[in-house]
């Protein structure tokens, strides 16, 4: 509500403000235009009010044309009076003055006033200032003041009402749109689709809804399909361990016979495990968190894979550290960086947990061979492997599936240790977004 309401401020203010700017402008320009014109109109318009001015004054002696004129003034609604020629000259132009003494009519101010020389005198009979009128008896006005206020109140309302009517439309929709997406993201594909009822986003929030068909369609076949591979592997796998144990029993097969189908049993049952999980993972748009102790995690790990007599472990933790994240998702990532480096290490395997907020960086470094050139721009793509490597391909890709869906990142970067480094960077506090 806060948003919305914010948001029909911001861009009624914004439309308001336009309006006025582009309404000031006009006038500007138009006062511009139209000032010599009015001039004219004015020169036009009080002619005939000066000839009879003039005709009054010139039946009486000039030592009574004041007099006579403070007479005639009850009768106009605009102030006149008489100026001598010398008072008047600054206001004028040379052009202006020279008319004047010819007996034309000179306004001056934007038409504001007009003078005239009275025949045969130094004296300038002047009408106005015409904006500022005098009200009759029993005439109703109304202030300046109130008038513009009124005005500018009607002008944004006639803004502001249509504007936030269109606003709420588009908010609805957008909304509408984003809490598809939301769903999509979380693929909650079984939440009924509400289409956007403006027409202008229409067609997006059916494009919304004909992806979010398309990948439901998809998801459902690649499990199907993943059910199907796993369920296809585990069949001969248990006829194969089923088997084995006899062989060995009536000691037909030889030992390296028998030795090596145990290693091709237990890569299938190592690829069938990691490509459920990674398919599994990969699949799971955002992961439920809870409070991890990275320090207990870490120390989990390091168990699980235990390191040959040849290679060190060690951990480093400046500080307790809490993180919110899926405990099986991060000790199954870890678990894999861990056990690639061991494998890989000649003598050290360092494994470096620092906070750099707000996120937690974890880094595995080793001193064994490090990366392919070859490979260093596809560690992370599933099933590529290295020459003579003994993995299956899974396990850095499985690693970058994890790290994204807590809204974190893998990469990899040269080791202190001369081998391979790579590097985890988690959110403390999770994604944004998400529960």
């Amino acid at each position: 509500m806060k948003g919305r309401v914010t948001l029909h401020v911001v861009y009624a203010c914004g439309v308001v403000l336009a309006q006025l700017a582009l309404l000031l402008v006009g006038v500007w320009q138009l006062n511009t235009l139209t000032d010599e014109h009015y001039a004219q109109t004015v020169r036009s318009q009080v002619r005939g009010t000066h000839a009879l001015l003039q005709e009054r004054l010139l039946r009486e002696p000039p030592a009574r044309w004041q007099p006579t004129l403070a007479m005639l003034q009850r009768d106009f609604a605009y102030p006149l009076a008489l100026e001598e020629m010398h008072a008047l000259a600054p206001r004028l132009s040379e052009a202006q003055q020279a008319a004047l003494a010819a007996g034309a009519i000179v306004t001056t101010d934007a038409g504001a006033y007009s003078h005239q020389r009275m025949p045969g005198s130094s004296r300038v009979l002047t009408l106005g200032d015409f904006d500022d009128i005098a009200p009759g008896a029993g005439d109703v006005t109304t202030g300046d003041g109130g008038f513009w206020w009124g005005l500018i109140l009607i002008l944004v309302g006639a803004i502001v009402l249509p504007l936030s009517l269109l606003l709420h439309r588009f908010w609805r929709d957008v909304a509408a749109i984003g809490r598809q997406l939301d769903r999509l993201q979380r693929n909650a594909f079984d939440s009924a689709e509400t289409l956007p009822r403006t027409h202008l986003l229409k067609p997006l929030g059916m494009a919304v809804a004909n992806a979010s068909r398309q990948m439901q369609t998809l998801l459902e076949g690649q499990r199907l399909m993943t059910q199907a591979m796993a369920h296809e592997i585990r069949t001969p796998l248990a006829r194969m361990r089923f088997v084995l144990p006899l062989l060995q029993e009536q000691a037909a097969a030889p030992t390296t016979l028998l030795e090596a189908l145990h290693q091709d049993v237990d890569q299938l049952e190592r690829l069938s495990r990691a490509s459920l999980e990674y398919l599994r993972f990969g699949r799971m748009p955002c992961v439920e968190r809870q409070p991890l102790d990275v320090g207990a995690l870490l120390a989990s790990v390091i168990e699980q894979v235990p390191a040959p007599p040849r290679c060190r472990v060690r951990l480093r933790l400046p500080h307790a550290v809490t993180l919110q994240g899926h405990g099986p998702a991060l000790e199954l990532a870890l678990r894999n960086l861990l056990a690639n480096a061991v494998r890989h290490a000649s003598t050290q395997v360092n494994l470096d947990a620092v906070v750099r907020p707000p996120a937690l960086l974890i880094r595995v470094d080793d001193d064994g061979p490090g990366f392919p050139d070859a490979l260093r721009d596809h560690v992370f793509t599933a099933y590529i492997r290295g020459d003579g490597s003994d993995g299956i391909g899974l396990g850095l890709a499985m690693v970058r599936a994890v790290a994204e869906k807590h809204g974190g990142t893998a990469t990899i970067a040269d080791s202190d240790l001369g081998g391979a480094c790579v590097m985890l960077c988690l959110p403390l506090d999770g994604p944004a977004g998400q529960p």
